[in-house]
């Protein structure tokens, strides 16, 4: 049987949306100037976009890799299937009275708050033996530099048959 990518990511993005509130341990939006408006599997097209939707999370899936864990040809064998997660963030600059500083700020807020989330979810919420953070970057820019873009590479091993 084939591993369901669709319902695997969509778990992925429902435990980020769970954390994206005051009462979530952690919440994905503490300590950012404005709280995340948008968690979605949808490509985002940024480069003009309206200042509400921003910040903005999208999840895609990047690869995976799939093993046998017994040899033979039975019914019953069990998988493992390693799935790679990019988490990009999006942060835009609020018009040119924002502190630079703050913007930065928040921009690795946001970063850090998201592997917290991804590291105390360390299961997907029972779905997957382990998920983790593999890297993060924070290097694009779009938009006129108006758009900070970061992001997390995060791997996950799912046991399957």
């Amino acid at each position: 049987m084939a591993i369901d990518y669709v319902n695997k990511i969509t778990t992925f993005v429902d435990l980020l949306k769970a954390h994206n509130t005051t009462t979530a341990s952690p919440d994905l939006s503490a300590s950012l100037t404005t709280r995340i408006q948008t968690i979605t599997t949808a490509e985002p097209d940024v480069t003009g976009s309206r200042h509400g939707f921003f910040p903005l999370l999208n999840v895609e899936l990047s690869q995976a890799s799939e093993e046998e864990t017994q040899i033979g040809d039975f019914t019953g064998r069990r998988k493992i299937k390693d799935i790679t997660y990019n988490v990009w963030g999006f942060y835009k600059k609020e018009g040119i009275s924002k502190n630079q500083s703050q913007q930065l700020t928040d921009f690795y807020q946001l970063a850090s708050n998201v592997e917290a989330v991804i590291k105390k979810e360390s299961t997907l919420s029972g779905t997957a033996l382990h998920v983790g953070v593999v890297n993060t970057s924070f290097t694009e820019r779009r938009d006129n530099n108006l758009i900070k873009v970061l992001k997390i590479e995060t791997s996950v091993r799912y046991f399957y048959s």
